[in-house]
Order: structure tokens, then sequence, then C-alpha cells
């Protein structure tokens, strides 16, 4: 009994002292800056991202994509800038609504992500499709003063 009581006591202090451990050095550690200009510029332009799927803006898409932009999604093929903008000026492919949700945004420097759910409804070739609710994540870099998209990746 001695000894189980010893070893619950030893155990006890072992994750205190983690849980202080981990207190002092978390704060210090993020590399995540706290910039909520930057932050409001890179949500401005997930809103003109979104805005320009949805008015076939394939001018504006080119401007927020990275000549790199590199779209990944799980067990599919990668999409390029070229295969999006053709997606987008597609006329048999309208979408209709692109609906977002637990959006957050985090800025390191030069360097952003945005992430949160989504889901889409659009028109293909006059039928309507209503996909499935999915988890994105948009990586954002400025380059030469402006926010761009360099990669997407979305999973269900």
């Amino acid at each position: 009994m001695n000894h189980l009581a010893f070893r619950l006591i030893s155990a006890l202090c072992t994750f205190l002292l983690g849980l202080s451990v981990t207190a002092i050095i978390s704060p210090h550690s993020s590399k995540v800056s706290s910039d909520p200009v930057a932050e409001q510029e890179v949500l401005r332009v997930e809103r003109q991202y979104i805005q320009a799927h949805l008015n076939r803006d394939v001018d504006t898409l080119n401007d927020i994509l990275a000549d790199d932009f590199y779209l990944g999604r799980s067990r599919c093929r990668g999409t390029n800038k070229a295969q999006r903008l053709a997606l987008v000026s597609n006329p048999n492919v309208t979408f209709e609504a692109i609906n977002t949700a637990d959006v957050q945004v985090s800025v390191n420097g030069d360097s952003a992500e945005v992430s949160g759910t989504a889901s889409v409804q659009s028109l293909y070739n006059g039928e309507e499709y209503v996909g499935p609710q999915y988890s994105f994540t948009r990586r954002y870099e400025k380059r030469d003063g402006r926010w761009q998209i360099v990669s997407l990746h979305v999973r269900r």
C-alpha cells in the first residue's frame, strides 16, 4: 500500500511539473505573431478569392493566385493555377455559393495561413451539385507587397 501511494504521488508531481513547464514555455515559444492589420489584409483577400469564384472573375483570381499555386486534395491529383483558372472560366461550371465557417487566420511575417471548413454549391451543365463539408487550409505569402495564395489543401 505504501509503495502504491508513493507511485501515485510521484505520478501526480510529474504531471504537475509538466503542466508548469508547459505554462512557462508555451507563451514564449510561439512563432505566430499577432498582427491585426496583416490578418485583416489576408481576410480581405480571402473574401476576394471567394467572390472571384462566385462572379467568374478570372482576372481577380489570376492576381490572387501565385504563379506557383497548387491545390492538393486527399486521394486526388493536384491542380495548378492554370487549371483552376480554366475551371472558373468554364461556362459549364457555375459557383452559386461558397460558405465558410470556423475561419482562423495566423500571420508570421510575410506568410499566413487561413483555415476553416467550407461547403460549395454549384451548377455543372445546369445540374445542381452540393458538395460535402470539407476542411481547408490556404497558405498565403506576401509577394511584391501583396498577399497571394500559394497553396490550398482540402480534406473531407
